[in-house]
């Protein structure tokens, strides 16, 4: 059969009858699909595809779970998936691409065409990084035809420049916005050096060009890069521990049970060929040393281009003093850049002396030059040449400590600030309270007042904008940013303390408090994964705005702190910044106003009680949880009352056994609900009502009472309940003997989980799936599916569903006639469970029985017992290597 894949919108298998197909068993499966379809006609090796969709799990499971993978994509495709010992691919003659045909409607010069075809865009839902790269590869080159379509328009006999047409290698290098000048001998030594230095480090004075140039230098180098390069930036980092961070979320490294972050990222990148960008290390310099040299020293592949103002001082470290432009460069970027601001600038005969004499003054410092030449929309040539000469005299009585380069760059820099207008200092040394960027309406709010009308904002950061002061940030559909440079910001930093900063800093953590609060609810509903990619891009200054806080004496700051933390629960969970999330949460409930209990307060305890459960240590979690139930009733807080009922619901039912004292808390927390008139709140506490008297065996009543739920959760959009309400479903057709409803019902909630990413919901998700494949007598595939749900609760360190999964696992080695190893993972479960005061369910108490039967006793119990010295890490590595 002939099959058309379309990948804007996608993925979706759309048959010449146009019958598609747009469900797939699981993510894995969608996304290796979309991968041989968008790298058409190219077959691959199973061993690259096993490393680039399970780069964490041994090699041999990795092979393993691609096998299983290919067979289910093989029953949608038959003959068009070409899967061989050695390599993999779909058939290029039987299968089509939407984006093979935006590829040829561009080359054939069809941009409306294509622009047409990527209406949608490209595999929504899918993070993984070659995604990423190739979404904005493809949308780059869209760009690229229709500015180059533009200039033929305006000009058609302009040849369109090969420069407009983007790489294809793998980067997050950002598109350049202005062309690059000079700098040709940098950019080649810099090169040669990357091949036989693995550490290299730009360092020079601020302005001096250390992050343009060591970008460019990253492009020049990328065919060299198999595995790509990726830009860590560090500029808006204040706290040091982040910076390993920063890099694991450049790379899409999540956290895992037990191991430091830093390991993870080491495992990611020890057969890498990779270059890592690591830019404005001065600040955080001696983290980013113990980075940089442990990442040298475990990944043998491993190349790092930094960027700091002084070395990094690691072994084997070759730093790279960024010059000057020459006197030739210098003059060409101040014209290059002149011009946009003096269409009619033109190097001549009779102001070359001028210019000359200008770029000299200027110490052929990039920054510098073009502030300068910035001032061109008020200044002919000659007055900013004598402006700048009065100004630069009165610097010679300087320190002379100070090298020159700074005190030219500090200089333009004063003298740039001195010409501005009292409301363009005023916002400008505002802007420095921004970590990471900011957007017009942030800026209208923080900046204003004292001074400054919220109204004239917009036009005074425009100014400051055309001074190149500030700098503009776009990003297809999204809004627009602004960010200071480095340099710059440090500047206006200090401007911000002589004229004091604590209005605005209030200023600052007060609009990120009521960006919290709008964001907040946005997070449960349809359009949940574009807003916590917003709360993502705001996610440093969040961390300010915290920070500031945390550290206050006024109670109502620190009351601000609680707000903004409790907020952040479901985006730090989601995007599994869950260390992070606990150092806050513990920095919070510290803060004296946690004294007298609020709905604030109540969120956190609450938050601080669910990672406690996540990870295993279940006491904390009930203590917190009752903390939270006592005082927030005793404020009169219902719509928190509703809510803590239902998360000690959970503790109490699942993992103590007391399902009858669960179903009391979930009818009460429904209550509540009700009387908040919250409708999220009520379909939560439904369908938690259900799943207790489906653990209870009531299947009809719970059957009829999660679609209750069900039905209150579509309407709120809330696609975390409909996914949990699904998949309990699914558990009772499950044990009806409904297995083909509830691998459906299963699939459905699988696709839900997957748009949220690598979370405790996924794992979940494949937990489930894997019960209703081995219902269905599919061992194979269960056991493929509680592998990935076992290995990704590792990686979020959940701990209570590792345990639980242990049991699952003996299930299966039990039908596979493999009854010891059974008996260990059950010795396991129980010890561990036993160990956190948790019971164990009556599925694997009969599961016990029939082993100690089936293997006689005395064989049972050796094996029992071997199993109950197990740790948790050895026990999960029993079970996912068979």
């Amino acid at each position: 059969m002939a099959w058309r894949i379309e990948l804007f919108g996608g993925p979706r298998l759309v048959a010449k009858s146009r019958e598609s197909i747009s469900h797939f068993p699981t993510q894995k499966a969608a996304a290796i699909l979309a991968y041989l379809a968008v790298t058409l006609p190219r077959s691959h090796s199973r061993e690259v595809i096993a490393e680039l969709f399970w780069p964490d799990k041994d090699p041999a499971l990795a092979r393993n779970s691609l096998s299983v993978t290919l067979s289910s994509l093989r029953k949608l495709l038959g003959d068009s998936l070409v899967s061989g010992r050695l390599q993999v691919g779909l058939h290029p003659d039987s299968v089509t691409t939407d984006v093979a045909e935006f590829e040829a409607r561009l080359k054939a010069g069809d941009v409306a065409g294509a622009a047409n075809l990527a209406r949608a865009e490209l595999l929504p839902g899918l993070y993984d990084d070659w995604v990423i790269t190739e979404r904005e590869r493809l949308m780059a080159r869209l760009e690229a035809a229709q500015q180059a379509q533009t200039v033929q328009q305006a000009q058609p006999k302009t040849p369109v420049s090969a420069s407009l047409l983007p790489s294809e290698f793998l980067h997050n290098l950002p598109e350049p916005l202005v062309s690059f000048i000079g700098r040709e001998r940098e950019r080649g030594e810099l090169a040669e050096l990357l091949k036989t230095v693995r550490l290299v480090t730009l360092t020079g004075s601020g302005g001096s060009g250390k992050t343009r140039l060591s970008q460019y230098v990253a492009r020049d180098v990328l065919d060299r890069f198999t595995d790509g390069v990726w830009l860590i930036e560090l500029a808006s980092l204040s706290d040091p521990s982040l910076v390993v961070r920063s890099i694991a979320s450049a790379l899409r490294v999540n956290e895992a049970a037990g191991k430091p972050l830093l390991d993870n990222v080491l495992d990611r990148l020890k057969s890498k060929n990779i270059l890592l960008l690591l830019d404005n290390c001065e600040h955080v310099l001696d983290a980013s040393a113990q980075v940089a040299e442990a990442l040298l020293r475990g990944c043998p592949n491993l190349r790092i281009l930094a960027t700091s103002r002084e070395a990094l001082g690691v072994v084997g470290e070759r730093p790279y003093r960024t010059p000057s432009l020459a006197p030739h460069e210098a003059l060409q970027l101040f014209i290059g850049r002149g011009t946009a601001f003096c269409p009619d600038l033109a190097q001549t005969e009779q102001n070359t002396a001028t210019l000359t004499a200008l770029c000299t003054r200027l110490d052929g410092i990039p920054l510098a030059i073009e502030l300068a030449a910035a001032r061109l929309r008020t200044l002919s040539l000659d007055e900013l040449h004598q402006r700048l000469s009065q100004s630069f005299s009165l610097l010679t009585g300087g320190p002379r400590t100070v090298l020159p380069r700074h005190q030219t760059l500090r200089g333009l820099i004063d003298w740039s600030y001195d010409l501005l207008t009292e409301s363009e200092k005023l916002l400008f040394a505002r802007l420095s309270v921004f970590a990471g960027g900011w957007t017009l309406e942030a800026a209208e709010r923080v900046c204003s007042g004292a001074g400054l009308e919220e109204g004239a904002v917009h036009d005074v950061l425009t100014s400051l904008l055309d001074k190149s002061l500030v700098v503009v940030e776009r990003e297809q559909g999204r809004s627009t940013r602004y960010r200071l440079l480095e340099t710059v910001r440090q500047y206006a930093q200090e401007r911000l303390e002589e004229r004091g900063p604590d209005l605005v800093q209030v200023a600052h953590l007060e609009y990120f408090r009521d960006f919290c609060r709008e964001s907040y609810p946005k997070q449960f509903q349809a359009e949940a994964v574009a807003e916590l990619h917003r709360v993502e891009q705001e996610h440093d200054n969040l961390r300010v705005a915290l920070r500031f806080a945390t550290l206050s004496s006024s109670e109502v700051l620190q009351c601000h702190a609680l707000e903004i933390a409790g907020a952040l629960h479901r985006f730090w969970n989601r995007r599994n910044y869950l260390e992070e999330a606990a150092q806050w949460y513990r920095a919070v409930l510290a803060l004296p106003a946690t004294r007298t209990p609020s709905e604030a307060q109540g969120q956190c305890l609450m938050e601080a009680g669910a990672l406690a459960e996540l990870r295993g240590d279940y006491a904390e979690a009930e203590s917190l949880y009752r903390r939270c139930l006592t005082e927030q009733k005793a404020m009169g807080h219902t719509s928190n009352v509703g809510k803590v009922l239902g998360y000690l619901a959970i503790l109490i039912g699942e993992v103590q056994g007391d399902k009858q004292q669960a179903l009391a808390y979930e009818r009460e927390s429904l209550v509540f609900a009700q009387r908040a008139d919250d409708l999220n709140a009520r379909a939560r506490a439904t369908i938690n009502i259900g799943i207790t008297l489906l653990n209870l065996g009531d299947y009809s009543e719970a059957q009829e009472t999660l679609e209750q739920g069900l039905v209150l959760a579509r309407a709120q959009g809330n696609k975390h309940l409909i996914a949990a309400a699904l998949g309990n479903l699914g558990l009772i057709a499950c044990e009806r003997g409904e297995f083909s409803r509830a691998c459906d019902l299963g699939r459905e909630n699988l696709l839900i989980c997957q748009e949220f990413g690598r979370n405790i919901s996924l794992a979940v998700a494949f937990s489930y799936m894997g019960l209703f494949a081995q219902g269905a007598g599919d061992l194979k595939l269960s056991r493929y599916y509680r592998q990935e749900s076992l290995l990704l609760a590792e990686k979020l360190r959940a701990q209570g569903l590792c345990t639980a999964l242990l049991g699952f696992f003996a299930e299966l080695d039990a039908q596979e006639g493999n009854g010891e190893r059974a008996a260990r993972l059950l010795g396991a479960l129980t010890a561990l469970r036993t160990k956190d005061n948790g019971v164990i369910g009556d599925r694997h108490v009969q599961e016990i029985d029939k082993l100690r039967t089936t293997l006689g006793e005395a064989v049972f119990e050796r094996a029992f017992e071997e199993g109950k010295h197990l740790s948790l890490t050895d026990a999960i590595s029993l079970a996912i290597n068979p």
